[in-house]
C-alpha cells in the first residue's frame, strides 16, 4: 500500500505521511529502505533535558533497527540497538531532538516495523523528564499509524464512552483529552463559503496537521473572496469536482441545511474520512438516520457542529452539578430569542442534553406558533416554539425559542441548595448561588470551534469518540422534530419518534399552520 506524504509549513513529512514537529512523535524511514524489517524512529518533541544523565530502557522490538539521538549543543549522540540494553549520558541542559529522514514511501512490511520498534522505544521515552506523555497515550497514537498499514480499510472500534467532557488544557483553552502526536495530516476542504464558513476555516488554519487544499461556491464571487481571505489554493463551483479531485480526508458542510444530507452522503460515499457537517444536522430526523447510516456504510465519522459543547461556562457549570454545589439538579430553563428552532434551538437543546449528561429523552410536549409564511435557510420555519422535555435521570428542561423567548442565548440550572445561571441578562457569563450565597466563578478563556476541532482531530487519530458525533446527534435532532411532532398531534411524545418526515412540513401542507 502506497501512503501519500503531506508537505506541511514548517515540519518534516515521515514516510507514513506523517508530519514531525515541536508537539509530536513521527515515524520516519530513511531513504532507500528495503523490506527487510529496519526501520529508523525519529523522535521530534523538542523536550527539555535537566540532569547529567538519563537512562534509556530496553528496546524490546522484535526487529533490527536503531535510534539515534543527538543533543544540539554538545553534539553527542547515543545508538539504541533492539532487542539490546544501552544507557546514554546527555551532558549539559539542553534540547534533545532527533533527526528525520526526507519523506519517502512506505510499504506495509516497513511501516509495521517502524511501529512495532514505537512501541518498543515508549519504555525509553518515559525516563525523559518532560516528555509529558504517558505509556498509555504512546501506545494509543500508534493506533492511528497502524490504521494507515491495514489495507482492507477497517478500524478497531473505539472506545463507548458517551458525552466525554474535554478537561481544561494547560494553558487555559478546553481540549480533547490527551494531547496528538501529529502522526497523520489530514486534507482539508469546505463545501459552501458563507458566513458560517468563515468560523470552519479559523478553527482548521494554522495546524501543523491539517492542510486546507480546497473549497467549492456556487457563488463566483463569493467563492473568490474566500478563498483570497482563507489562503484556499482552489476553488470549485460544483462540490462534487471537488471531492474527485482533490481527495479531501475531512470535509466541513456549511450549506444551508436542506443539502446537508446530500452532501455528507456523497462526501462518505467518496471516501472522506471525516464529514464535519454544520447544524443543523439536517431537516428532517429521516435525513439525519440517512447520513449516520452513509458514513457508517463507508467507513466515515460524522460530526455535527454544537460546539457550545466546550464553553467554559457550561463546562464549569456540569463539574459543579456534578460536585453537588447546588444539591440534586432538577429543572434547566433554556431559551434563546433568536430565531427558529432549527437554526438556534438545536445549540439549546443540545447543551441542555450535555447539562444533564446526555441522559436520555423519554417524552417532549411542544408547541410552535407560525401566525405567517416563514422560510429561513431554504426551509419552513415558526416563529416561535416552547417545550418540556423530560429526561430519563428525572431532569426536566423547559425550552424557550424565537419570539416568545428573552434576547440572550441562556441557561438556568435549578438544583434543591441552589441555582447555576449561565449567560444571564444581568451580564453574568456563570453566577452561582448557593445557601451559603453567591460564588464567583473564574473562567478560562476559550475558543469553543477551535475545540470541537481538537477533539475531531483526536479522534481520527484513534482517541476518545467525539461527543457530537452523528448518531448522538440524531438525538438532539429528535427531540427538536418532537416539539414539532406535539405540536401537530396536540400531544405529548413518546421517544423514540416514530415521525422521519418534517412536522412542520406536514402541518403546512395539512392547513394547520400557513
Amino acid at each position: 500500500m502506497t501512503i501519500r506524504p503531506r508537505a506541511v509549513s514548517s515540519t518534516t513529512t515521515s514516510a507514513s505521511g506523517c508530519e514531525a514537529s515541536a508537539t509530536g512523535f513521527s515515524l520516519a524511514t530513511p531513504p532507500g529502505i528495503s523490506n527487510d524489517g529496519a526501520a529508523v524512529v525519529g523522535v521530534s518533541r523538542v523536550f527539555g533535558v535537566s540532569g547529567a544523565a538519563s537512562t534509556a530502557a530496553t528496546a524490546a522490538a522484535s526487529t533490527t533497527a536503531s535510534v539515534s539521538v543527538s543533543t544540539g549543543s554538545v553534539g553527542a549522540a547515543a545508538t539504541f540497538p533492539a532487542a539490546a540494553s544501552a544507557a546514554s549520558s546527555v551532558a549539559a541542559e539542553t534540547d534533545a531532538v532527533c533527526a528525520l529522514h526526507p519523506a519517502q514511501t512506505v510499504s506495509p512490511t516497513s511501516a509495521t516495523s517502524a511501529i512495532s520498534l514505537f512501541t518498543a522505544l515508549i519504555s525509553y521515552w518515559d525516563t525523559v523528564p518532560g516528555i509529558g506523555y504517558s505509556d498509555a497515550e504512546l501506545r494509543k497514537y500508534t493506533a492511528g499509524a497502524e490504521r494507515h498499514q491495514d489495507e482492507s480499510g477497517a478500524e478497531d472500534a473505539a472506545p463507548s464512552a458517551q458525552g466525554a467532557m474535554t478537561p481544561p488544557h494547560p494553558d487555559g483553552i478546553l481540549s480533547p483529552p490527551g494531547r496528538r502526536s501529529n502522526l497523520v495530516s489530514y486534507r482539508y476542504a469546505i463545501l459552501g463559503c458563507g458566513r458560517v464558513a468563515g468560523g470552519h476555516a479559523n478553527a482548521y488554519a494554522n495546524r501543523d496537521d491539517v492542510d486546507t487544499v480546497a473549497g467549492a461556491e456556487v457563488d463566483a464571487a463569493r467563492g473568490r473572496e474566500f478563498a483570497e481571505a482563507h489562503g484556499i489554493p482552489t476553488m470549485h463551483d460544483d462540490y462534487r469536482e471537488l471531492l474527485a479531485e482533490d481527495a479531501p480526508d475531512i470535509v466541513s458542510v456549511c450549506t444551508w441545511p436542506p443539502l446537508h444530507a446530500e452532501m455528507t452522503k456523497a462526501a462518505a460515499e467518496a471516501g472522506v474520512k471525516l464529514v464535519h457537517c454544520e447544524k443543523p444536522m439536517a431537516v428532517s430526523l429521516g435525513e439525519c438516520k440517512e447520513m449516520v447510516a452513509a458514513c457508517d456504510a463507508n467507513g466515515a465519522k460524522l460530526v455535527i457542529g454544537h460546539q457550545h459543547r466546550w464553553d467554559a461556562n457550561a463546562n464549569q457549570a456540569l463539574k459543579l452539578v456534578a460536585e453537588g454545589a447546588i444539591g440534586q439538579l432538577q429543572w434547566i430553563y433554556a431559551y434563546c430569542g433568536s430565531r427558529d428552532l432549527l437554526a438556534n434551538g438545536t445549540h439549546v437543546v443540545d447543551l441542555a442534553r450535555f447539562l444533564v449528561g446526555d441522559s436520555p429523552a423519554r417524552m417532549v410536549m411542544g408547541q410552535i406558533d407560525r401566525p405567517e409564511p416563514k422560510v429561513d435557510f431554504g426551509h419552513e420555519v415558526e416563529h416561535a416554539a416552547i417545550a418540556h422535555i423530560y429526561f430519563e435521570n428525572g431532569v426536566r428542561a423547559f425550552i424557550e425559542q424565537g419570539d416568545v423567548a428573552p434576547p440572550p442565548y441562556a441557561f438556568q440550572l435549578v438544583g434543591t441548595a441552589g441555582t447555576i445561571s449561565l449567560n444571564a441578562p444581568e451580564g453574568y457569563a456563570m453566577r452561582v448561588i448557593t445557601a451559603e450565597g453567591e460564588r464567583r466563578m473564574d473562567l478560562p478563556p476559550t475558543n469553543a470551534k477551535r475545540a470541537e476541532v481538537d477533539a475531531i482531530l483526536a479522534w481520527l487519530d484513534g482517541g476518545p469518540p467525539h461527543p457530537c458525533r452523528g448518531e448522538n446527534a440524531v438525538k438532539t435532532h429528535e427531540i427538536l422534530m418532537s416539539v414539532y411532532e406535539s405540536s401537530r398531534l396536540h400531544a405529548a411524545v413518546h421517544l423514540p419518534l416514530g415521525n422521519d418526515d418534517f412536522p412542520l412540513l406536514q402541518m403546512i401542507d395539512d392547513g394547520d399552520v400557513p
